[in-house]
């Protein structure tokens, strides 16, 4: 059951990127996690708040090189046609939590 609480799919997870970019960290501070979960269709406020702490957890040992650099993975269908090079778009998606 934790299993499946802790999984994410990628659509799920740029929902999420983009509902924290919008709401910014001034929402979170003051406990507005419902808006942010309106964003996120299929989880649950708890859900959002254990995956932010762990985004926060992360970064954290990023920026303190404790941790390695996440290995975002892309779907192949999702490239069209494209020379496979993500970096641009794991820089965008970092700059959302920074």
């Amino acid at each position: 059951m934790a299993g499946a609480i802790d999984e994410w799919t990628r659509e799920e997870n740029k929902a999420f990127e983009i509902a924290i970019a919008i709401y910014n960290i001034e929402c979170i501070e003051k406990g507005e996690w419902e808006k942010v979960s309106l964003s996120v269709p299929g989880k649950s406020i708890h859900q959002i708040k254990l995956h932010f702490m762990h985004l926060l957890m992360d970064v954290e040992a990023i920026e303190s090189d404790q941790g390695p650099l996440p290995d975002y993975k892309y779907d192949e269908d999702e490239n069209d046609g494209d020379d496979g090079d993500h970096a641009d778009t794991k820089e965008k998606e970092m700059s959302i939590v920074s």
